[in-house]
Parts: C-alpha cells; structure tokens; sequence
C-alpha cells in the first residue's frame, strides 16, 4: 500500500522533469526556497570580504539572476520573480546611499 498524495512523475531523469516533480511536491515553494538559499550563501560569502551594502547588492543580482534563469524553465511564479526585483532595486539603492 502507498501513501502517496501526489501524481509519481513521469520522468525525473533530466534536470528540467526533476525540478518540476519538486516544485509539485513543495506546491510551488521549490523555486522561492531555492532562491532564499542562493540569497542567503551570496550574502554570507560577501559579508566576509565586503561592507553590508555591497554583500546585498551582491547577492541580490545573483538571485536575479537565478530567478530569471529559473523563471524561464517554469520553476518560479512571476509573483516571486516581482519579490525578486524589488529585492535587486533596494540592493542597488542601499549601495548608492554611501
């Protein structure tokens, strides 16, 4: 007896189907949770050689960066990639305000 409550995937042996039967799992959360950690690893490695201001911008363009990427293989919702955005504009205001 299974106790399945979501559709087994057809084929998870590429990168794209793996992705996609994870992100059906999570409900969709697969591709903000996987930017979170992006976010937070860029921000954790810049902080140890740069100032507050250039660590978020850092690792803001990084997450955009993966966001679109993630964004186009339909991993991530367009309200997450908007969070994302937003995110990118406060890092490149912060680091202007010097």
């Amino acid at each position: 007896m299974r106790n399945f409550t979501h559709d087994i995937p057809d084929d998870i042996s590429s990168l794209d189907g793996f992705l996609s039967a994870t992100n059906s799992i999570t409900d969709g959360l697969f591709g903000m949770m996987l930017l979170l950690m992006v976010w937070f690893i860029f921000f954790g490695s810049f902080k140890m050689k740069y100032r507050s201001e250039e660590s978020f911008a850092g690792a803001s363009v990084i997450t955009m960066i993966t966001a679109v990427v993630l964004f186009a293989m339909g991993i991530l919702s367009e309200t997450y990639l908007t969070i994302t955005i937003v995110l990118l504009v406060i890092g490149v205001f912060y680091l202007g305000r010097k």
